[in-house]
């Protein structure tokens, strides 16, 4: 793995947005940017904790981090991130999600849980609808499909009007009727728990119908 750039550095973050057809686009990619300063990255979950920013990524245990910006109308995020696991090294937690931009169960959240990533028979899937205190699991499964444990994968949900459709590697995990996620900007939120970087996040976009936020 190449030197660590310091997570606090004087730099601007990609930000990408341009016209696509109706759809505008906003992206982030880890491996490119000097910092994460524009993210709200804090402590989560009691473990003991680190983030750093790799030239491969993103790494992060029990800490999350919240995007800069949420996002309006339909939308597509695209999450793509790297795995070198085994039965001998696997990442107990990985999330992925949607939520308000303060916080990780503050009001209204869409979430995708992988756990056990890297020791087949059990890994597992789960994605839920979270609002207020009460989880609603509309999709679970007992392994996680076309996952690659050595390169590469990709996260993608798709959100129109009240209904959204997930895909892990090009699979549809689900389609799914929301029935309490109503939020007018949508920020985006990822979090691991490991013990070494054997996931790094590499990117993040966003393409959508409506407007754009800073986080509150």
């Amino acid at each position: 793995m190449k030197t660590a750039r310091p997570v606090i550095v004087l730099a601007v973050l990609a930000l990408l947005i341009s016209m696509t057809g109706c759809n505008e686009t906003w992206s982030v990619d880890f491996t490119e940017v000097y910092d994460v300063d524009d993210w709200d990255v804090e402590s989560f979950g009691g473990g003991p904790g680190a983030h750093t920013l790799y030239d491969e990524g993103f790494f992060l245990n029990y800490y999350r981090a919240i995007g800069p910006y949420g996002f309006s109308g339909d939308f597509t995020m695209t999450v793509v991130f790297s795995l070198d696991v085994d039965e001998a090294n696997k990442v107990d937690k990985a999330w992925i999600g949607l939520g308000d931009g303060t916080g990780m169960y503050t009001l209204k959240h869409i979430m995708l849980y992988l756990n056990s990533i890297g020791e087949p028979g059990t890994e597992t899937l789960d994605l839920t609808e979270i609002y207020g205190g009460d989880f609603h699991s509309f999709r679970s499964m007992d392994y996680i499909p076309a996952i690659r444990r050595h390169g590469l994968n990709t996260y993608k949900l798709s959100k129109n009007g009240d209904t959204i459709k997930a895909y892990f590697n090009g699979v549809l995990l689900c389609e799914y009727m929301l029935q309490h996620y109503d939020l007018v900007y949508s920020f985006p939120i990822i979090y691991a728990v490991q013990d070494s970087p054997k996931l790094l996040f590499k990117s993040v976009k966003f393409s959508y119908s409506g407007t754009y936020e800073a986080r509150p």
